[in-house]
């Protein structure tokens, strides 16, 4: 054996004895002779010269296309086609309506389980349904601090009386009063001339101004 041979089959220095018996293709390549180096990197070199020869090309494009030939599915798996006749928008909302209207009517019957409700006395009402109300807030995002206040604010423009109007047996004033910090409201104070018999809040809708009412 001359020298050169003996150098090709030389094992590099980080070569593992326990790689000896495998196969070149499962080797690490820091565990063979440059040799079989060089013999894997010429089969890989082929192997991919094969995969990307006009034969194999051919064969991908006529595989293509069979598939491109091939009828589409007239639905997709697991679904069935759509069949229904009439306008489905309002069937839609039909059978939304139908759901809701269903769980509102079961609501009734499962609602007492959720109130426990004293009449004792007016303290114990409040502490009944503190809870209740205290989860609607979060609801309706009343979660900001009140500023306490005791009686409303006269609006008095300069130069002119707070009194807004009056009628038989009462006068209406404008008045504001805190209700956040940095928000205030505003509506109409309607005063009888003798003793009150009950004290009104009166909420006019979104799109009414208070003397609508």
């Amino acid at each position: 054996m001359n020298q050169s041979t003996e150098f090709e089959n030389r094992k590099s220095p980080i070569a593992d004895r326990k790689f000896a018996d495998l196969p070149i293709a499962q080797r690490p390549e820091g565990n063979m002779t440059r040799r079989e180096l060089f013999e894997r990197m010429g089969k890989s070199a082929i192997t991919g010269a094969l995969a990307t020869s006009p034969a194999a090309s051919g064969a991908a494009d006529a595989q293509g296309r069979e598939a491109a030939s091939a009828p589409p599915p007239s639905h997709l798996p697991g679904s069935e086609p759509l069949t229904r006749e009439g306008d489905l928008a309002a069937q839609m909302v039909e059978g939304i309506h139908r759901y809701l209207a269903g769980l509102t009517a079961a609501s009734v019957e499962k609602r007492d389980a959720l109130w426990n409700r004293d009449y004792s006395s007016r303290a114990a009402y409040e502490a009944s349904v503190a809870s209740q109300r205290e989860r609607f807030r979060q609801i309706i995002g009343l979660i900001d601090p009140r500023i306490p206040f005791s009686v409303p604010q006269l609006e008095i423009t300069v130069g002119g009386p707070s009194l807004v109007a009056a009628g038989d047996g009462y006068k209406v004033s404008s008045v504001r009063w805190p209700v956040l910090e940095g928000v205030d409201a505003e509506g109409l104070l309607l005063e009888p001339a003798g003793p009150p018999r009950a004290r009104v809040v009166a909420l006019p809708d979104a799109d009414w101004t208070p003397d609508r009412i």
